[in-house]
Protein backbone atom coordinates (compact mmCIF):
# COMPACT_ATOMS: atom_id res chain seq x y z
CA UNK A 1 0.00 0.00 0.00
CA UNK A 2 1.44 3.31 -1.07
CA UNK A 3 0.86 6.58 0.77
CA UNK A 4 -0.20 9.52 -1.03
CA UNK A 5 -1.19 12.97 -0.27
CA UNK A 6 -4.90 13.98 -0.39
CA UNK A 7 -5.13 17.76 0.50
CA UNK A 8 -4.28 20.48 2.89
CA UNK A 9 -6.56 23.06 4.42
CA UNK A 10 -5.42 25.83 6.85
CA UNK A 11 -6.47 29.08 8.22
CA UNK A 12 -4.17 32.09 10.32
CA UNK A 13 -5.01 34.37 12.48
CA UNK A 14 -2.85 37.77 13.16
CA UNK A 15 -5.06 39.00 16.16
CA UNK A 16 -4.73 37.72 19.74
CA UNK A 17 -6.84 34.45 20.02
CA UNK A 18 -7.46 31.60 22.71
CA UNK A 19 -8.73 29.43 19.93
CA UNK A 20 -8.57 28.52 16.23
CA UNK A 21 -10.03 26.03 13.93
CA UNK A 22 -10.98 25.25 10.10
CA UNK A 23 -13.30 22.26 9.10
CA UNK A 24 -11.13 19.68 6.66
CA UNK A 25 -12.39 17.26 3.93
CA UNK A 26 -10.55 14.13 4.17
CA UNK A 27 -10.99 11.72 0.80
CA UNK A 28 -9.79 8.54 -0.03
CA UNK A 29 -9.13 5.36 1.76
CA UNK A 30 -6.75 4.06 4.95
CA UNK A 31 -6.49 8.17 5.99
CA UNK A 32 -4.32 9.72 8.54
CA UNK A 33 -4.64 13.30 9.27
CA UNK A 34 -1.79 15.41 10.27
CA UNK A 35 -2.01 18.94 12.04
CA UNK A 36 0.77 20.95 12.90
CA UNK A 37 -0.47 23.77 14.81
CA UNK A 38 1.89 27.38 15.24
CA UNK A 39 1.40 29.81 17.81
CA UNK A 40 3.35 33.33 18.64
CA UNK A 41 3.36 35.00 21.80
CA UNK A 42 5.39 37.80 23.69
CA UNK A 43 8.03 35.46 25.70
CA UNK A 44 7.29 36.78 28.96
CA UNK A 45 3.63 35.21 29.03
CA UNK A 46 3.95 32.37 27.20
CA UNK A 47 1.33 30.11 25.23
CA UNK A 48 0.74 26.48 24.94
CA UNK A 49 -1.92 24.74 23.66
CA UNK A 50 -4.48 23.08 26.34
CA UNK A 51 -6.74 21.01 23.78
CA UNK A 52 -6.82 19.94 20.24
CA UNK A 53 -9.03 18.19 18.76
CA UNK A 54 -10.67 16.66 15.42
CA UNK A 55 -14.62 16.54 15.26
CA UNK A 56 -14.26 16.91 19.25
CA UNK A 57 -12.19 13.72 19.40
CA UNK A 58 -8.67 14.36 20.99
CA UNK A 59 -5.74 14.10 18.84
CA UNK A 60 -2.47 12.58 19.62
CA UNK A 61 0.03 14.62 19.85
CA UNK A 62 3.64 13.32 18.20
CA UNK A 63 5.73 16.55 18.65
CA UNK A 64 5.95 20.06 20.25
CA UNK A 65 8.73 22.67 19.35
CA UNK A 66 9.91 25.75 21.26
CA UNK A 67 11.71 28.78 19.94
CA UNK A 68 12.45 31.18 22.26
CA UNK A 69 14.36 34.84 21.28
CA UNK A 70 14.86 36.74 24.16
CA UNK A 71 16.46 39.71 21.61
CA UNK A 72 13.19 39.91 19.36
CA UNK A 73 11.12 39.28 22.59
CA UNK A 74 9.35 36.59 21.31
CA UNK A 75 8.32 32.93 21.75
CA UNK A 76 6.57 30.93 18.65
CA UNK A 77 5.39 27.18 19.52
CA UNK A 78 4.79 24.68 17.05
CA UNK A 79 2.79 21.33 17.66
CA UNK A 80 2.20 18.49 15.42
CA UNK A 81 -1.03 15.87 16.11
CA UNK A 82 -2.43 12.86 13.95
CA UNK A 83 -5.65 11.83 14.03
CA UNK A 84 -5.98 7.82 12.14
CA UNK A 85 -8.91 7.58 9.77
CA UNK A 86 -11.13 11.20 9.52
CA UNK A 87 -14.48 11.58 8.52
CA UNK A 88 -14.60 12.18 4.63
CA UNK A 89 -17.24 15.04 5.71
CA UNK A 90 -16.35 18.85 6.58
CA UNK A 91 -14.75 18.61 10.21
CA UNK A 92 -13.94 21.19 12.40
CA UNK A 93 -9.87 20.65 13.83
CA UNK A 94 -9.17 22.96 16.79
CA UNK A 95 -6.94 24.01 18.98
CA UNK A 96 -7.35 25.80 22.68
CA UNK A 97 -4.73 27.83 24.25
CA UNK A 98 -4.02 28.88 27.85
CA UNK A 99 -3.29 32.19 26.89
CA UNK A 100 -4.25 34.37 23.55
CA UNK A 101 -1.59 33.80 20.58
CA UNK A 102 -0.62 37.13 19.17
CA UNK A 103 -0.68 35.07 16.33
CA UNK A 104 -1.73 31.67 15.46
CA UNK A 105 -1.76 29.07 12.60
CA UNK A 106 -3.62 25.60 11.93
CA UNK A 107 -2.86 23.58 8.79
CA UNK A 108 -4.33 20.17 8.59
CA UNK A 109 -2.88 17.50 6.00
CA UNK A 110 -4.74 14.53 5.20
CA UNK A 111 -3.36 11.20 3.25
CA UNK A 112 -4.44 7.75 2.42
CA UNK A 113 -2.93 4.41 2.07
CA UNK A 114 -1.81 4.76 5.57
CA UNK A 115 -1.88 1.24 7.01
CA UNK A 116 -4.57 1.94 10.13
CA UNK A 117 -3.23 -1.01 12.60
CA UNK A 118 0.47 0.57 11.96
CA UNK A 119 -0.07 4.61 12.12
CA UNK A 120 2.35 4.72 15.36
CA UNK A 121 5.44 4.02 13.17
CA UNK A 122 4.37 7.63 11.74
CA UNK A 123 3.98 9.17 15.21
CA UNK A 124 7.15 7.42 16.12
CA UNK A 125 8.95 9.43 13.12
CA UNK A 126 7.80 12.33 13.57
CA UNK A 127 8.73 12.69 17.12
CA UNK A 128 12.20 11.73 16.09
CA UNK A 129 12.13 15.32 14.24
Amino acid sequence: MAIAYNTITSAASSTAVTTLSVNHTAAGSNRLAVVICHLFRDPSDGVAITSATYGGNAMTERATIEWRGATQNRTHRIYIYTYVAPPTSSTAVVWNSDNAAEASAIVVMSFTGVDQTDCQRVGNHLRAI
